[in-house]
C-alpha cells in the first residue's frame, strides 16, 4: 500500500519537458505584451527630451550607454532628429567615418532639406577623398540657405581640406563678418598658422576662447604653438579646473588632457607631461579598443604577401603600360616619422602638387572589386589585366583635379604601406617613399599626440605590436620589389638636409630646386599632427624624444625588443 501511494505521488517526469515549453511561451508573452505597452507608453506621451538630456549626461561618460540610449530613442522614434545626429556623432568621434555617414545619408532620404545634415555630410566627404560627394552636398545646404554662416563656414571648411588656403580664409572671413562664433575663429586661426602668421593666429585663438572659455581645441593649437610659456598663465589654471572639477565630454577631457600635455613637454617637464598625455590616450582607448584587430591586421599583411608574391608582380609588369603612374609619387610609413615633412619638401618643387592624406587608391580599388562582388586583395591574382588597369584609371579619375596644373601629384596616405604591391602592378612608373624613424621615436611621438584615426596609438603594447606587423610587411616588400622603394631616414634628413634632399628628388627623378631646402616658407594647409613642425626650419630637436619618457615606455619596448 505504501509503495502504491508513494507511485501515485510521483511526478510525471516525461510531463516535465512540455510544463517547461508552456511555462516558457506564458514568459515570453508577457514580456511581449510588456514591450508593447511600453513602445504604446512612450508613444502616448513624449519622453524624447528627457532621454536625449538623460542621453548628453551618459555621453559624457560612457559611449557605450549613450550609443544604446541612442538606438532606442530611434527605436521608439525613428524621425528623432537630435537622436539621429547624436548617434552619428558619437560613430564620428569613433573616427568611424563610413557608419556616421550612412546614418545621416538614411536620414537625408527622408528630409532632404535638412541643411545641417548636408553640412555634416560634406565634411564627412572631404575627409574620406569624396570631393565630389562633398561639394554636392555642400551646394545643396548652400541652395536651401544661400549665404547663411553655417554654409559660408563649410565652405571654408571645405576649400581647407581640399588645399585652397586663400579661398578657404575668404569663406571663413565672410563667416565671420556675420557672426563671430568661435569655430570659424578657430579655422581661420588655423589657416594663418599654416601661412606662417603665428602671431596674428594667436589672436584670432584668444578671441575664440574669449567667446567660449569651453570650446577646447584652441587651448590645443596655443600649447603646440607654445603660447604658454610658464605654469602661470590663466589658460593653465582655466584647464586644470575644468579637468579637475568639470564635467566634460570624454572627447573635451582628451583634448585639454593633450593641451595640458604639450603645454608641459614645452617647458622640460617630462613626467608631468607624460601623465597628461597618458590619461588623454586612456580615455580614448577605452572608446576604441574594440575597433583595434591586432590578429586582422596580421592577417591581411599574411594575404597581401600571398597575393603579390615575385611571380606576379613580375607578371603585372610585363604586362602592363610601363609608362603607368609616372606622375605619381606615394609616400607611405607610420605616422610621426618624418612624412609630412617629406611631403613638404616635395610641394616646395615648381612641378610638385601635394594631396595630403587621402584614401583614393582605397576607394578606387573598392569600386572595382564590389562591382565585381569579389574580395580584396585575393581577388588580384584572378582579374585580367584590363580589370586591374580599371583601378588605376579610377584612381586617376579621383585625383586628376588634385594636381592644380603640376607635372607630378604626391599621396600621402601613410598606410598604403599595406597597398605597395598593388601600386607596383597598377603603376609601374609610380615613385614609392618610404618614410622611417627610431621606432621609440616614431611610437613615442604618436603616443603624444592625439591620433583620432590612428586607434591602436593609444596603447603602449599596442602600438608596439601594430609597430611590428607593419616591420614585418615593408621588409616583404623590399624583397620582392628590389629598387622600387625609397626609403627616407628622418634622423639623416634631419641632420643632413641637403644630401637628402638631392637624393629624394634625384630618386623622383625631380630636378634639382633649392627651394625644397626651406620648406617652411610654402604656404599650404597640413592637415596633419605635423602641422606646426613643418612650419619651422628643418632641426633636429626632435631626436631621440623618447629618451625624455624612457622610465614610462616599458609596455612599449618590451614589444619592439622581442
Amino acid at each position: 500500500m505504501t509503495s502504491s501511494t508513494n507511485i501515485g505521488l510521483a511526478p510525471n517526469r516525461s510531463a516535465l519537458p512540455w510544463l517547461a515549453a508552456r511555462l516558457w511561451q506564458l514568459v515570453f508573452r508577457i514580456r511581449f505584451a510588456l514591450s508593447q505597452c511600453l513602445v504604446a507608453f512612450l508613444n502616448k506621451i513624449d519622453l524624447s527630451s528627457y532621454l536625449i538630456a538623460w542621453l548628453h549626461k551618459v555621453a559624457a561618460k560612457d559611449y557605450y550607454r549613450a550609443e544604446t540610449a541612442c538606438r532606442l530613442i530611434l527605436r521608439f522614434r525613428a524621425d528623432d532628429r537630435e537622436a539621429t545626429i547624436q548617434l552619428a556623432d558619437l560613430f564620428d568621434d569613433k573616427s568611424m567615418l563610413r557608419m556616421s555617414t550612412s546614418i545621416i545619408d538614411n536620414w537625408l532620404e527622408r528630409f532632404p532639406d535638412d541643411v545641417d545634415a548636408h553640412i555634416i555630410l560634406s565634411k564627412h566627404y572631404s575627409q574620406m577623398s569624396e570631393t565630389a560627394k562633398a561639394k554636392e552636398h555642400l551646394n545643396i545646404a548652400s541652395g536651401l540657405t544661400p549665404n547663411s554662416f553655417d554654409v559660408l563656414e563649410a565652405f571654408g571648411y571645405f576649400h581647407r581640406w581640399n588645399g585652397n588656403l586663400e579661398e578657404s580664409s575668404r569663406f571663413f572671413k565672410s563667416a565671420l563678418n556675420q557672426q563671430q562664433k568661435p569655430s570659424a575663429l578657430f579655422f581661420l586661426a588655423e589657416n594663418l598658422i599654416d601661412a606662417h602668421e603665428e602671431a596674428e593666429a594667436k589672436k584670432l585663438l584668444e578671441e575664440a576662447l574669449q567667446l567660449a572659455p569651453g570650446f577646447v581645441t584652441p587651448y590645443v593649437s596655443l600649447a603646440l604653438c607654445g603660447h604658454y610659456r610658464d605654469l602661470s598663465h590663466p589658460h593653465i589654471d582655466f584647464i586644470k579646473y575644468r579637468l579637475e572639477k568639470g564635467c566634460l565630454h570624454p572627447i573635451a577631457r582628451t583634448n585639454l588632457h593633450f593641451a595640458l600635455g604639450a603645454s608641459y613637454e614645452k617647458l622640460s617637464l617630462w613626467d608631468e607631461a607624460f601623465a597628461q598625455f597618458k590619461a588623454g590616450n586612456d580615455i580614448t582607448w577605452k572608446r576604441v579598443q574594440e575597433l583595434v584587430g591586432i590578429k586582422e591586421r596580421a592577417e591581411y599583411s599574411d594575404q597581401q604577401m600571398q597575393t603579390f608574391d615575385s611571380e606576379f608582380l613580375e607578371s603585372m609588369r610585363a604586362g602592363g603600360d610601363e609608362r603607368s603612374g609616372e606622375s605619381l609619387i606615394f609616400i607611405v610609413g607610420m605616422p610621426r616619422s618624418g612624412s609630412t615633412l617629406t611631403e613638404q619638401i616635395l610641394a616646395s618643387h615648381p612641378e610638385v602638387s601635394a594631396g595630403g592624406e587621402r584614401h583614393d587608391l582605397s576607394l578606387a580599388t573598392e569600386d572595382i572589386c564590389s562591382e565585381l562582388n569579389e574580395p580584396y586583395p585575393s581577388c588580384i591574382r584572378h582579374l585580367d589585366r584590363e580589370v586591374i588597369d580599371s583601378i588605376g584609371k579610377r584612381y586617376l579619375e579621383r585625383v586628376s583635379e588634385l594636381f592644380n596644373g603640376h607635372a607630378r601629384f604626391v599621396d600621402k596616405q601613410l598606410f598604403n604601406y599595406t597597398e605597395i604591391g598593388l601600386i607596383a602592378a597598377i603603376f609601374p612608373k609610380a615613385k614609392v617613399i618610404h618614410c622611417r624613424r627610431n621606432p621609440l621615436d616614431s611610437c613615442v611621438s604618436s603616443y603624444c599626440k592625439n591620433l583620432l584615426s590612428c586607434h591602436y596609438t593609444h596603447d603602449l603594447r599596442t602600438l608596439g605590436l601594430v609597430y611590428r606587423q607593419y616591420e614585418r610587411l615593408m621588409s616583404y616588400w623590399h624583397s620582392v620589389l628590389p629598387g622600387r622603394i625609397l626609403d627616407v631616414q628622418y634622423e639623416e634628413m634631419a641632420t643632413d638636409p641637403e644630401t637628402q634632399i638631392r637624393r629624394l628628388l634625384a630618386h623622383c627623378e625631380l630636378s634639382w630646386h633649392s627651394g625644397c631646402l626651406t620648406p617652411h616658407q610654402t604656404k599650404r594647409p597640413v592637415n596633419t599632427a605635423s602641422a606646426t613642425q613643418v612650419n619651422a626650419p628643418i632641426n633636429s630637436r626632435s631626436i631621440g624624444r623618447w629618451k625624455n619618457y624612457e622610465k614610462h615606455l616599458a609596455p612599449l619596448i618590451d614589444v619592439l625588443s622581442d
